[in-house]
């Protein structure tokens, strides 16, 4: 048998003493702030810590994750999800969201095969007719997508120092970096370096104008593709250094040459004579 209330307050929490008191499991709801579910839950609890209670929340305020968190470290044996949230109203805490956040937060393991999320959510989002946006954490599309010219640098040297877990840990392949406005040289270069093209930072820099314009004139990213030809658009142009040389090269020409050609010897025309000496 279980008991719980509908809300998070004092009268509820009079509510939970009782249970408490009758040794039935109760369940704690509400969408109140994080800390103050912490500090419910532990008062709760501090009447007979053998009992065990469980935390159900809703994402009116999108709190859900950070609410059944919260009631964790207050005490809560256990904690309501649903996968990808779904649930009344603005939905429940999302199964996936709470389980990584105990993962990474607060070094928590609940020994669940994590691997399988992207396949389990994008299964119940097509059966619940509910599609997951491509910025939902954890297994949205765009989770692990990344554009800045910092961040692509420092995930080049090391993908922790922008990602808090590996897209494999939740079932998902590592995407190509995102080329667009925000890009920087480096990510130019690791672009066109997965299609064999090496290039130096110069040469990225001068594509990268191209990707900028382009990206700007088009409102979205540049694909493999389109950078390969700008890439090729490019390398028929001389550089800036060449044209510069180029254009110095023709005004000291006159000055390398000599003032005056050197002409042919003046020779006498040939003619043949007999031995006369006539022609």
């Amino acid at each position: 048998m279980e008991c719980g209330t509908p809300a998070m307050g004092e009268a509820e929490c009079e509510d939970i003493r009782a249970l408490v008191g009758m040794r039935l499991p109760a369940r704690l709801t509400g969408w109140c702030r994080a800390r103050e579910s912490d500090l419910q839950l532990a008062k709760a609890c501090g009447v007979s810590p053998s009992i065990q209670l469980e935390f159900h929340g809703h994402n009116d305020l999108g709190m859900a994750t950070a609410n059944s968190i919260s009631a964790i470290q207050g005490g809560a044996t256990a904690v309501s999800v649903t996968v990808n949230g779904l649930g009344e109203r603005a939905g429940n805490a999302a199964l996936e969201q709470v389980v990584m956040a105990l993962r990474h937060s607060m070094e928590n393991d609940c020994g669940i095969d994590t691997e399988s999320f992207q396949t389990l959510c994008n299964t119940v989002a097509k059966a619940s007719g509910r599609p997951i946006a491509v910025d939902r954490p954890i297994t949205g599309e765009a989770i692990c997508m990344h554009e800045s010219g910092i961040h692509c640098r420092g995930l080049l040297f090391n993908r922790r120092s922008f990602e808090l877990f590996e897209p494999e840990e939740v079932g998902r392949t590592a995407p190509p970096l995102v080329i667009g406005k925000h890009s920087g040289s480096a990510a130019v270069i690791h672009a066109l370096a997965r299609s064999r093209i090496i290039i130096d930072r110069q040469h990225a820099r001068t594509i990268l104008r191209q990707v900028r314009t382009s990206a700007e004139n088009t409102k979205r990213a540049i694909s493999a593709f389109e950078l390969m030809r700008l890439h090729r658009k490019v390398s028929l142009k001389p550089s800036i250094g060449e044209r510069v040389f180029f254009r110095r090269g023709l005004r000291l020409l006159p000055k390398l040459l000599p003032k005056t050609l050197p002409t042919a010897p003046q020779t006498r025309p040939f003619y043949p004579t007999n031995a006369a000496g006539k022609r």
